[in-house]
């Protein structure tokens, strides 16, 4: 699915004389939906777009001897650089920052033993810088892609505090994302 998408994407930049598009996407004001994942950009300027972001999540599951449930919070925001224009190809440097709430719940009632639960709380904070193309295949549909370096750093807290302390974890990644934005007028 990956290489088709690349393959997909690429080859609609290749041929964008084919395309011909009208260069209205970038102008002061104007407010788009990204799809495949859900969200908002709005142009601010005819250089600079803000794309807000917030998701929920909610999981559950059972065992043999128990049960879990949890659910996260996200929200963040992230700059788009419009740094470059070629033929209505559009060069963007984006940096992004993101922030997370967890919370879960196990249960555990083994057949002899106590019955016992623990809660765990956490928190997340990420940092990317991406680099990317984006080109308009009509007035109101662009599609993008882009690449780049992501920092991020979580904590979490279990209680009773018998059962674990507090954890730490970070992690630097690499990764890109590709998409469609539909233009609303």
């Amino acid at each position: 699915m990956k290489r088709f998408s690349a393959l997909l994407f690429a080859s609609l930049v290749l041929n964008c004389n084919l395309l011909q598009a009208q260069d209205k996407e970038m102008s002061k004001g104007k407010v788009g939906l990204t799809f495949p994942t859900t969200g908002i950009i709005w142009h601010v300027s005819d250089r600079v777009a803000v794309l807000p972001n917030a998701g929920y999540s909610y999981s559950w599951g059972d065992t043999a001897y128990g049960s879990s449930t949890g659910w996260t919070l996200g929200a963040g925001v992230s700059l788009r650089v419009y740094a470059w224009e070629w033929k209505g190809l559009h060069l963007f440097l984006s940096p992004k920052y993101s922030y997370g709430r967890n919370s879960g719940t196990s249960d555990y009632a083994p057949p002899t033993g106590s019955p016992s639960t623990s809660t765990s709380i956490g928190n997340s904070h990420l940092i990317s810088g991406t680099w990317g193309l984006q080109y308009p295949i009509s007035e109101r549909i662009s599609i993008y892609g882009d690449y780049g370096l992501a920092y991020s750093r979580a904590t979490s807290s279990q209680m009773p505090d018998s059962v674990s302390g507090d954890a730490h974890s970070s992690s630097i990644r690499t990764g890109g994302s590709w998409g469609l934005i539909l233009y609303l007028k």
